[in-house]
């Protein structure tokens, strides 16, 4: 009997405490894509490294998953809203910064080429009925080769991306594609 009396008197004592609640799961959960040993195809992850160090609010969960996009998915599972930071190869000038809601991807191959994987496929794992809001903001890249560095003029645009990020943060998002010389184009 002790033992059930002592149990229970550590679960009041932890519920007292708060400590019996899970972590609000978050509204908007950041992803930043890419391989960091291939140049400007791990802009996505670099960006995620600076957003960490940030304080974005509790609402807000930012993850570095490279190119294992599947350990994000039981986050995919909660979020309300998703961006994904990643390089995008669209041809334009490197450095360009875009903003993509993925229902508006005309082809797969943008993300699903450079990470083996289709994110749209990932997010059906998650089984949901209504999928997230996803938005893609990608970096268009110069040098895809064994490389810890980022090019000169995907490093420029860390700025911008970054802050567009911020926005769709901070913002319910607005639809349609927006791309810009060295940045975000109306």
């Amino acid at each position: 009997m002790r033992f059930d009396r002592d149990f229970a008197s550590v679960e009041s004592q932890d519920a007292s405490r708060g400590l019996e609640q899970p972590s609000p799961q978050p509204g908007v959960l950041v992803l930043g894509l890419g391989n960091l040993l291939l140049g400007d195809e791990g802009v996505g992850v670099h960006i995620a490294q600076l957003l960490q160090t940030e304080e974005l609010g509790n609402q807000v969960e930012v993850q570095d998953v490279g190119t294992a996009i599947l350990d994000a998915l039981p986050d995919l599972e909660q979020a309300e809203r998703v961006v994904v930071i990643d390089a995008v190869k669209a041809g334009g000038v490197p450095g360009t910064v875009y903003r993509m809601p993925l229902t508006e991807f005309r082809s797969k191959s943008h993300i699903a080429s450079m990470h083996g994987f289709d994110l749209q496929r990932v997010l059906r794992l998650t089984g949901r009925k209504r999928p997230p809001e996803v938005v893609i903001i990608g970096i268009e890249p110069e040098i895809i080769e064994w490389s810890l560095e980022l090019s000169t003029a995907v490093e420029k645009a860390l700025p911008l991306a970054l802050n567009a990020v911020k926005m769709e943060i901070e913002s319910s998002g607005s639809r349609g594609v927006q791309r810009s010389r060295g940045g975000i184009l109306g």
